[in-house]
């Protein structure tokens, strides 16, 4: 199965200068802002976890009963023991390497730091795979660096990398904010149109472009597209279309705001013939660095 990797916008943008002057005041508003939001943003991560955990506890259970019966039978040896043994702690690590990404996730630092931004949506996307596909939904990645395509739909092998134009100077925890938040809403919209029956199958495709001076992240659904009447508004404060109780109206707001005044990159979307494409555009800060994967 091929998957669209261009974005059409990729090449054709430039960052205003406008965008990085902005006052100390406003700045501190915005960021209490996102901090509020951010409490959500826990909640939905947990949740991710709770999804992410339940196959690998279900698989120790299942392999404790086996041990179990085999005793009963007297038919255990100390092979079974040691088999066992392997295969336990292999969960326990992929579990324990779970809640490290999800810590890293959580990072409050108010730095920059290199990351293989590459890498970094993948890990992201390996928390959410569980969760995604328990809604009968397909999750897809695909990445491009100097004219290479590798495409996904597990998440078990990194990326390789012949030349390393996706490690970038970021803050991690602004960049997770504005992409969990897209990824969030993607679910929520694919979700929607299949208890409405609008599609009998979700899909959400997220695809990464890299030139020297841009990194372009697409993330598509096929959920119901956005209401011409309300496109204007979705990256409004306090906006939304779901029932009350059940949206802030702030994620959108707060992924823009942070995109455009503390990660100077920008945060737009459009409708296409099979759903909702939002695009993140950040600038890349180097035009020929070799390979030294994150």
């Amino acid at each position: 199965m091929k998957h669209s990797v261009v974005c059409d916008s990729a090449e054709k943008i430039s960052f205003s200068t406008e965008s990085k002057a902005n006052s100390d005041d406003g700045c501190c508003k915005e960021y209490n802002l996102f901090l509020k939001e951010r409490e959500n943003d826990v909640n939905k991560l947990l949740t991710t976890i709770s999804h992410h955990w339940r196959q690998p506890l279900n698989v120790l259970a299942l392999s404790v009963q086996d041990l179990c019966e085999l005793h009963d039978l007297n038919k255990l040896s100390n092979g079974d023991i040691k088999e066992f043994g392997k295969r336990a702690m292999g969960t326990i690590q992929d579990m324990s390497a779970v809640i490290d990404k999800f810590i890293s996730s959580l990072n409050c630092e108010r730095v920059e730091t290199r990351k293989n931004i590459v890498h970094h949506i993948f890990d992201l996307l390996k928390l959410y795979q569980p969760e995604i596909e328990f809604n009968n939904t397909d999750l897809h990645f695909s990445c491009t660096c100097q004219n290479k395509t590798e495409i996904f739909d597990s998440f078990e092998t990194y990326p390789a990398c012949s030349y390393d134009l996706a490690s970038n100077m970021i803050d991690v925890m602004k960049f997770n904010h504005v992409f969990t938040n897209i990824i969030d809403n993607a679910k929520e919209a694919v979700c929607e149109a299949l208890k409405k029956k609008v599609i009998s199958k979700g899909f959400i495709n997220v695809s990464v472009v890299v030139s020297p001076s841009l990194i372009s992240i697409c993330i598509k659904n096929n959920g119901e597209p956005i209401d011409e009447k309300i496109k204007d508004k979705i990256f409004m404060p306090y906006f939304t279309t779901k029932n009350t109780g059940n949206g802030t109206g702030l994620g959108l707001y707060t992924a823009k705001t942070v995109m455009t005044n503390f990660l100077h990159g920008q945060l737009e979307f459009h409708n296409c013939s099979d759903g909702v494409e939002f695009t993140i555009l950040l600038e890349n800060d180097h035009s020929d660095a070799l390979c030294s994967s994150d």
